[in-house]
């Protein structure tokens, strides 16, 4: 997909980027014990924009990042929108193919690191979860208790110095190296996650068949971001009372069904004044608002600025 968009050729797993676009490449390398992973090493030359809708397919990444830039990087997960004003980042993520993922980074940013698909039957093996349907639900949680980042400590990253170093040239087999690597990183993450939950007793167990039904929820209420379901609609459509509906679904999302709604319904309109040329007017009416006032001031609660600001200040998208 990135050759495509770029307009190059994979040549032996590598993907080299283009002048106009960055220095550097994305490595694709498939390891010895079955697991995927796309190695990093670049600096942009122009602002990036990665866009991955949600899928029905329940895979995990973990993605591990040494990220320099001069300006903002953002990440949007499922409309749960993250900033980070600051030069260095560089940490640790779970993210599932259940959600979507958004991100950008502005141009002359650095990224070094690497991202590993994981199955959940890989996945509820290594973390020793008797029942696989737990792997969703756990990870569902770490999601309402925001754990969304572990910074990179002093042994992981001296683990990505050497992924990314020349193993070919150490006289060893190097999917065999990168491996063992690779693996001392996520079991250095999972340790911290494992930690995490732990010290959390608060979260709540949740079945896999209401996670399901919340999951359903959330897609019916943001499938029309011109009209909101009332909350008895909702409660109607999960075949559940409106208060356990309400419960279930703040503790899954983080936010009331409404909030949530609204949440969505704004960052659609940002996105549109960002990447497109249609009058405010116009993208305010796409998304239910026959009175403009009531339009901006909905827009100014999410993102404190008014919707003609974000043409005149070219703020990311997300």
């Amino acid at each position: 997909m990135f050759a495509s968009d770029l307009g190059v050729a994979v040549q032996n797993d590598k993907l080299q980027m283009p002048p106009s676009s960055g220095d550097g490449y994305f490595r694709f390398v498939k390891l010895p014990n079955k697991l995927e992973v796309m190695i990093m090493d670049l600096k942009l030359n122009e602002d990036f924009w990665f866009n991955r809708g949600r899928t029905n397919k329940e895979y995990y990444v973990i993605v591990c990042e040494d990220i320099e830039s001069s300006g903002e990087l953002v990440i949007s997960l499922d409309g749960d929108k993250m900033t980070n004003g600051k030069n260095h980042v560089a940490g640790m993520h779970l993210f599932s193919f259940l959600s979507d993922l958004r991100q950008f980074a502005p141009r002359g940013t650095s990224v070094k690191g690497f991202r590993v698909v994981i199955t959940p039957e890989w996945l509820a093996s290594y973390l020793r979860i008797d029942k696989m349907e737990d792997v969703l639900q756990r990870y569902l949680e770490l999601k309402v208790a925001r754990m969304h980042m572990k910074v990179m400590d002093p042994t992981s990253a001296q683990m990505l110095k050497e992924i990314l170093g020349h193993p070919d040239e150490l006289g060893v087999d190097e999917h065999a190296y990168l491996q063992n690597r690779i693996m001392m990183v996520l079991e250095n993450f999972f340790s911290w996650m494992f930690d995490e939950m732990t010290k959390n007793p608060r979260l709540t167990r949740i079945s896999k068949e209401d996670i399901d039904r919340i999951r359903k929820v959330e897609e019916y209420l943001i499938h029309d971001l011109s009209k909101a379901p009332g909350i008895e609609d909702l409660a109607r459509f999960s075949a559940m009372s409106a208060t356990r509906l309400k419960t279930l679904f703040r503790q899954i999302y983080g936010l009331p069904p409404y909030e949530y709604f609204q949440q969505h319904r704004m960052l659609s309109a940002k996105q549109q004044l960002k990447d497109t040329r249609l009058p405010i007017q116009e993208i305010g009416r796409s998304l239910g608002y026959s009175n403009m006032s009531n339009f901006t001031l909905a827009f100014r609660k999410v993102f404190k600025i008014n919707p003609s600001e974000i043409r005149l200040t070219g703020q990311p998208a997300l």
